[in-house]
């Protein structure tokens, strides 16, 4: 059975997304949790009330990237611990000194191992700079990364993955390996107003390649880009009111238009229109147990409040974990 190990972010939407899976999909997740420059406050104790007792691992690397400090990533560690989640620190090949340096500090701290990212161009290598370090093979969780896949057909892209993964034995000397990949797009600069299907490459890629890769987990972004850039305000500030949906192969993506201007449409009524579209879209409600669905389906009743941002990242994000970990084999 394939395990899931998603990338995602220390916002309070996505740790609510966490919080909000069933039982049955937190069992087949260990998210990686990327800190972003400025993390919610609290988000230590979200994520430690969401996934007390259930494996998580924590990437500093880019907060660290920003600040030059590992103060954020050794507080929400420490947090995380004190909760009662055995979490493990995650880290990229290439990770500058400092950052290592507390990764070799936290490892075993909760948890017994560490995760690996590593791209594919760094396999060769990847072994001795695992060793250099002082950590064992069969500690860790490879998370080998195919990168942007969006522009790339799954089926002839796996063959150039499945060379690259030919220099890791079969059985893996990892205690897990995982390819990661991403797809979802930036923006919704380029997409109509209205109903979008975006193509899921970055799943179909992992069930191309699986095929002939026995063990493999999978490892994505969730229904969002792996930029860690913040927007600016006046970018949020004049942008559309939109919603992703995740079903098999495919993101519906429901473009709003903005608040203010001349076409301008308040969020509530956008919020309450794209909810009432998903509800009659045939993959609807297809997820046992999906609390995404059931609050969409809320907000298309009415009247009343519709969720604003942050709700919809939420809903977005518990939708695509729990489909993804429904369809696992």
């Amino acid at each position: 059975m394939a395990r899931y190990f998603p990338i995602v972010r220390t916002k309070q939407g996505e740790a609510d997304a966490l919080r909000r899976l069933s039982m049955t999909a937190r069992h087949r997740i260990t998210p990686i949790v990327n800190i972003v420059s400025s993390p919610s406050p609290g988000i230590a104790a979200t994520l430690g009330s969401a996934w007390t007792g259930l494996p998580m691992a924590l990437d500093g690397r880019y907060n660290h990237g920003v600040t030059g400090s590992s103060a954020s990533f050794n507080a929400i560690f420490g947090g995380l611990g004190a909760a009662g989640v055995p979490v493990i620190p995650a880290i990229s090949v290439g990770s500058p000194h400092g950052y290592v340096s507390a990764v070799q500090a936290a490892v075993g701290a909760f948890g017994p191992g560490l995760v690996v990212i590593a791209r594919l161009a760094d396999i060769p290598s990847l072994t001795g700079w695992v060793a250099s370090n002082g950590w064992a093979v069969s500690n860790v969780d490879l998370v080998v990364s195919a990168g942007d896949v969006s522009a790339h057909d799954p089926v002839t892209y796996a063959g150039y993955v499945n060379h690259a993964l030919a220099a890791i034995p079969t059985p893996s000397p990892w205690r897990s390996l995982s390819l990661h990949s991403f797809c979802a797009p930036v923006d919704l600069s380029g997409m109509s107003q209205g109903r979008n299907l975006v193509p899921r490459r970055d799943y179909q890629l992992w069930q191309a390649v699986s095929v002939s890769r026995a063990g493999l987990d999978y490892s994505d972004c969730g229904h969002v880009n792996a930029s860690m850039e913040e927007p600016p305000g006046v970018a949020m500030a004049s942008a559309t009111v939109s919603v992703r949906y995740a079903i098999d192969d495919f993101w519906i993506v429901r473009k709003g238009v903005r608040v203010s201007g001349p076409t301008g449409q308040p969020m509530t009524t956008q919020y309450r229109a794209h909810a009432q579209a998903l509800v009659v879209e045939p993959s609807f409600n297809a997820v046992p147990n999906c609390w995404a669905d059931g609050q969409i389906a809320n907000y298309a009743a009415g009247p009343g409040n519709a969720g604003g941002r942050q709700q919809w990242v939420t809903i977005g994000m518990n939708r695509h974990l729990s489909l993804v970990t429904h369809r696992l084999p």
